[in-house]
């Protein structure tokens, strides 16, 4: 099961090119509708969601860098599950909402309807449901004594979750 070790790796780096790709044309594209893209949130809480980008995006990488990189990816979880596997499933869920969100929020704000306005909450909804697979699976990889890497992965973990389950979601 380590052989998944690349194609997680891919995962990340193809997801995270077509993350930040999707933000960049969203900005270029849409100049004038950015701060349209905030939806209903009221302009004094938009100082706290900015805060909190930046401690979720870094938290990412410590969190990413335990699973890929000091887990046992052949390891089973609760349920009999194999880390491999679930780790792919979650980043891969994260990563392509997380990539749909830009696109379909300014395809919204063009063409207002009931279904894409659903399709904009199922991908923010999914991707908070993920980032809390990654704590659940975070939380089952807990080694005795706890490492500095997995209180890091661990405090990542939930800067992430924080934004995408409490903010976006």
């Amino acid at each position: 099961m380590q052989s998944q070790r690349t194609p997680l790796i891919w995962i990340n780096i193809l997801g995270g090119i077509a993350v930040l790709g999707s933000y960049a044309y969203g900005f270029i594209a849409h100049p004038d509708d950015v701060g349209l893209a905030w939806g209903g949130v009221p302009s004094e809480w938009r100082g706290l969601y900015s805060a909190a980008m930046l401690p979720a995006a870094l938290g990412y990488f410590p969190m990413t860098f335990f699973l890929l990189f000091r887990a046992n990816l052949g390891q089973r979880l609760s349920r009999g599950v194999h880390l491999g596997p679930t780790l792919i499933v979650l980043y891969c869920v994260i990563l392509i909402a997380s990539a749909l969100w830009m696109p379909m929020t300014f395809g919204y704000l063009a063409a207002p309807s009931a279904a894409l306005w659903a399709a904009v909450c199922f991908v923010l909804g999914v991707v908070a449901l993920a980032s809390l697979g990654l704590i659940t699976v975070l939380l089952q990889l807990r080694p005795e004594p706890p490492t500095t890497t997995w209180r890091l992965a661990l405090l990542g973990s939930l800067c992430f979750a924080f934004q995408t389950v409490i903010l976006d979601a």
